[in-house]
């Protein structure tokens, strides 16, 4: 077992729904930068993985998480970064979501075995719910006008493709999201254009994004701190 491994479980201390010595998961991502932390985490798992990446497009993450489906996961994982809605959320805090709520303001619960299992085995992770957006939600008005019409703890663009995918198959689903722009911050719309669609850094957006070098080098802290946090939520779902 490599450094901060976390040690397997016997089958008692299992979630309800998991595989006595192999669990399939289908993992929706909305960057390749996040992808690659889950293959990362899997090196010696043992587990069947299945990630989609969605390059952070709403279409795209909906036709993903149907696709992820047909396999017939024994379960369905919404991981990646998210906007703070909560005030209390710091940069790098992970949230173990207990449901999400669609855009159209339907809430959809998670495992809650899983969800459970993974509160105990992430130190200092958060609950609540996470919101669906169909589009990037960038300033700090909008996050606070959102957080008080929905109740939610933070917000991505992922989440409710999942969820909505894994209610309509009758597929269990988690949430592991890492908080990178916090609730008071409003970020930059040139910041937008620095993804291409499998959500790499495109090299031609970058003079304008450090026109504003401050914003720009917060963002890299703030996402580090993000990514960092994945990694932990990643190695707990993977260990099982």
């Amino acid at each position: 077992m490599g450094p901060g491994a976390l040690p397997q479980l016997d089958a008692q201390q299992r979630p309800p729904g998991t595989a006595r010595d192999l669990t399939r998961f289908a993992i929706l991502v909305g960057l390749a930068s996040e992808a690659a932390v889950v293959h990362a985490a899997a090196r010696g798992a043992g587990h069947r993985l299945n990630v989609a990446v969605s390059g952070a497009d709403a279409a795209r993450a909906h036709w993903e998480a149907g696709h992820l489906t047909r396999a017939a996961p024994d379960l369905m994982v919404s991981l990646g970064l998210a906007g703070g809605l909560d005030v209390a959320l710091t940069p790098g805090t992970l949230l173990v979501a207990d449901a999400v709520i669609a855009p159209d303001g339907k809430r959809m619960l998670t495992d809650t075995g899983w969800t459970a299992h993974l509160r105990d085995r992430i130190a200092g992770a958060a609950a609540g719910d996470i919101l669906g957006a169909d589009a990037p939600v960038l300033s700090a008005s909008e996050k606070e006008m959102l957080a008080r019409v929905s109740g939610a703890s933070a917000v991505d663009m992922e989440s409710h493709a999942l969820a909505r995918a894994a209610h309509d198959a009758g597929i269990p689903f988690v949430v592991l999201r890492a908080v990178c722009d916090p609730a008071r911050r409003t970020l930059p719309g040139a910041f937008l254009e620095m993804l291409d669609s499998e959500g790499r850094l495109r090299w031609g957006a970058l003079p304008a994004v450090l026109r504003r070098p401050g914003p720009a080098f917060t963002l890299w802290r703030d996402s580090r701190a993000g990514r960092v946090a994945l990694a932990r939520a990643a190695v707990a779902l993977l260990s099982v």
